[in-house]
């Protein structure tokens, strides 16, 4: 495999857009990154009580608690291997709110061959786990959805009960392939609480040299 998503996606080639190809199975030795810019039409969460144990996770790097409208962010992708030597892809997440306040958290990706499915290491340390299904819909959108949530301490792995699941919806439409632009939907639900966080923005995908500040 060249990416944790080519058993995934392989067979999609020429069944979805390009761009959404290039982000997804950028090869593992690849010199250039995939820096998806734009900005977040809306980031909410709620209830409004969950604001201080946001800011607590969010020294986790696991959520913030930041909320607003017209956010400027991006998604840089970076291809790479494991110790095993199989693929994986670091996912890096930064939120530019008012005042100088950004927000950055990352997760690795990569695929589990037991259970055909995306696991992604979340948080310092990687301490949360989540183990998705990947669901395509030709002609031009993606979903990740979560179907096990695992607490990782060390070398424990704690699958949470359901009712305290935190479930991750992630929908990923390209709306002009041409320039390699898609709209990006995310809700996360909690087993208990239901719906608690979520953003939705457009963004544009690039490459970058991995030396360079700016390269498309």
């Amino acid at each position: 495999m060249n990416s944790p998503f080519s058993q995934l996606l392989d067979s999609y080639r020429g069944k979805l857009p390009a761009s959404l190809l290039e982000q997804y199975l950028c090869p593992a030795d690849a010199p250039y990154e995939i820096v998806l810019g734009g900005q977040m039409q809306t980031i909410w969460h709620r209830p409004g009580w969950l604001f201080p144990i946001f800011w607590l996770l969010s020294k986790w790097d696991l959520f913030f608690p930041e909320t607003g409208e017209n956010i400027p962010a991006a998604l840089t992708i970076s291809s790479g291997r494991d110790q095993a030597g199989e693929p994986i892809q670091v996912w890096e997440r930064s939120f530019y709110f008012p005042n100088r306040v950004r927000r950055r958290y990352r997760s690795t990706m990569l695929y589990d061959a037991g259970s055909k499915r995306i696991i992604e290491l979340q948080g310092r340390n990687n301490i949360f786990e989540e183990i998705a299904e990947i669901r395509i819909s030709p002609p031009d959108t993606l979903e990740f959805l979560t179907v096990k949530s695992v607490l990782r301490l060390g070398r424990l792995r704690i699958p949470l009960p359901h009712k305290l699941w935190i479930t991750a919806h992630v929908v990923q439409q390209a709306t002009q392939p041409e320039i390699k632009a898609s709209r990006v939907k995310l809700t996360i639900t909690h087993g208990l609480l239901g719906a608690i966080f979520g953003y939705e923005g457009t963004f544009r995908a690039t490459r970058r040299n991995r030396n360079d500040e700016f390269n498309t």
